[in-house]
């Protein structure tokens, strides 16, 4: 069913036990991506992603059984199915197009209805978990260096690579706040990031609490250097979000006896305690970085200025 060097042509060679036309047609795939104007942070957080997935799936995807393996397979990682999908169905429409393949394995794949693994994608952590998690962090170790970063991305709701772009000019500790206006993001070259604004070009300049105020001055020396990275790993790098994911979150939440939800979402934990404790929808938002209420009324607006069910017996 494929010809030429095609994803799942019989007889090719393979590295690290994947496929090599598969990443090899791939590339290619990403490099016309950006020759039609994808930006290099979405061809490293989303192009890449599938490129690392094929690569540990090590199967070729020639027929639709090798594409229904594969979205099972998705089943299984933290990426957005959904989105993947979509995207190697686009993938192979072009394959088809330029003759690398005969048919699209993935023409009669649809999205899983998966309502166990949806219904938890947004669910906030509550404060006992968040106390859980923390201590685990705390306590474990060699992972106890990372409790610090978890409590900033927990505490502020920051997108973990705004979090790992923390320098220490973003702190004032004479006026106690902290300024959220930059990321540390990949940039699709290996593991090379690059400091970029905040998404939606906002800045942001919150309060520091008490706790997090001892916690960074307790961290700050008369050797640190303002554009120094506040939070790094265990070789003083800026910390890789994917492998905190996958290997050190997952272990810690295990740990803690908590049902796995990814990082990101300490940014949905905070928005939801902060409306569940009183705040409205604009002041979420700039806690947030967004811009207006959209995103958040959309998200949050049930949880505001809940109605009572009108009684209609006596």
């Amino acid at each position: 069913d494929v010809v030429g060097t095609g994803v799942g042509c019989a007889g090719t060679q393979s590295v690290g036990g994947a496929p090599y036309a598969a990443i090899a047609l791939w590339e290619r795939w990403m490099q016309y991506q950006r020759l039609e104007g994808v930006t290099s942070q979405t061809l490293a957080n989303r192009y890449q992603t599938i490129a690392n997935l094929l690569t540990h799936f090590k199967r070729t995807l020639e027929t639709e059984r090798d594409a229904r393996d594969f979205q099972s397979f998705l089943l299984t990682r933290q990426s957005p199915r959904d989105r993947c999908i979509k995207m190697l169905k686009s993938f192979c429409t072009w394959l088809v197009k330029m003759g690398e393949m005969n048919h699209n394995p993935f023409d009669e794949i649809r999205p899983v209805k998966d309502a166990g693994l949806r219904s938890t994608k947004r669910d906030a952590f509550s404060l006992d978990e968040v106390q859980r998690i923390l201590q685990t962090f705390r306590l474990h170790p060699l992972y106890f260096r990372y409790h610090d970063f978890v409590l900033v991305l927990m505490t502020f709701g920051l997108r973990p690579s705004e979090a790992i772009g923390l320098q220490w000019k973003d702190i004032n500790f004479t006026q106690r706040t902290i300024t959220i206006a930059e990321s540390l993001s990949r940039t699709g070259e290996g593991s090379r990031r690059a400091r970029r604004g905040r998404k939606n070009g906002t800045i942001t300049v919150l309060n520091l609490p008490d706790d997090i105020y001892t916690m960074l001055e307790g961290r700050f020396t008369t050797i640190t250097k303002l554009d120094d990275l506040i939070f790094t790993n265990t070789q003083g790098k800026a910390i890789d979000d994917g492998n905190f994911a996958q290997q050190i979150w997952k272990l810690i939440l295990k740990q803690s006896g908590i049902p796995h939800r990814s990082p990101y979402n300490c940014r949905h934990t905070m928005a939801s305690h902060a409306i569940d404790q009183g705040l409205t929808l604009p002041e979420t938002a700039y806690l947030l970085g967004h811009k207006d209420t959209t995103m958040v009324s959309k998200i949050y607006g049930h949880m505001v200025n809940r109605p009572e069910v009108p009684k209609l017996t006596l």
